[in-house]
């Protein structure tokens, strides 16, 4: 049986990003789709024909929806993976982040890598509407207030709350 650590080197290897990208503790290397797409296919799908912006959005996309395959696939495989590390600091900064569940109206979301987050109660309003798969983006707040040291962004509405981290579920 693989352990924790060789199923994420192994994953990480697979499309060509370090470990710590798969993880969320630094930005993964963009991936492009023509790496992984022929001629033809780019052809036959309509993706040869996208303007440059368009290309770029799809290599965006396809950087963060593979790194969120990976994160989902080590936590459900091999029960979690950690992202917390001694100092008790949230390591998974960064985007490809979604919402796995949403609890106490808003007061306490859970994102896909296990880390749990209470939410200031001034935004509460606002995250007690986020769903779960909701694309999450996990950044050091700018303006923190005690615990509450990260912000929470809705990557779609762009709307923030202010979060305390609180642990791995």
């Amino acid at each position: 049986m693989m352990t924790k650590h060789r199923m994420m080197l192994v994953a990480a290897m697979l499309i060509g990003v370090s470990p710590g990208c798969v993880l969320g503790q630094k930005s993964a290397p963009r991936l492009h789709i023509d790496r992984f797409m022929t001629s033809s296919e780019m052809r036959a799908t309509g993706v040869a024909q996208l303007t440059p912006a368009q290309r770029d959005a799809l290599d965006e996309w396809l950087t963060s929806y593979t790194l969120r395959v990976i994160r989902a696939f080590l936590t459900s495989k091999l029960g979690g993976v950690s992202t917390k590390n001694s100092s008790g600091v949230y390591g998974g900064v960064g985007t490809g982040h979604w919402i796995s569940s949403n609890d106490s109206d808003g007061a306490i979301i859970t994102l896909e890598d296990g880390s749990m987050w209470q939410i200031n109660s001034v935004d509460q309003p606002d995250t007690s509407l986020w769903l779960p798969v909701t694309d999450i983006t996990v950044v050091d707040a700018a303006s923190p207030i005690g615990d509450y040291k990260y912000e929470l962004i809705d990557t779609e509405d762009h709307e923030k709350a202010l979060a305390k981290y609180i642990g791995i579920k």
